[in-house]
């Protein structure tokens, strides 16, 4: 799955056929938080240029934390 934001920045997600991600719509869903948090974090950074590689803390931890919420619901079953 692929989000084109409006600036041209790609987030790209892939994921096993079939998984437990429940599909489609989750990873579309996660997609859109990982835009949410790249406008809070990155966006907002005032020495931050759209050419530039996204090295801020913030974001990192909010990924993280947003891959490890997602390891929990696969590991329930996804729900």
């Amino acid at each position: 799955r692929c989000l084109q934001t409006r600036t041209g920045i790609k987030f790209v997600i892939t994921a096993e056929p079939g998984g437990a991600t429940a599909g489609d719509n989750t990873l579309d869903a996660v997609l859109r938080e990982i835009y949410v948090l790249y406008t809070d974090c990155a966006l907002k950074d005032p020495f931050y240029e759209l050419e530039m590689p996204i090295r801020c803390e913030l974001f990192t931890q909010g990924l993280d934390a947003l891959i490890q919420r997602m390891e929990k619901t696969i590991a329930r079953g996804g729900r």
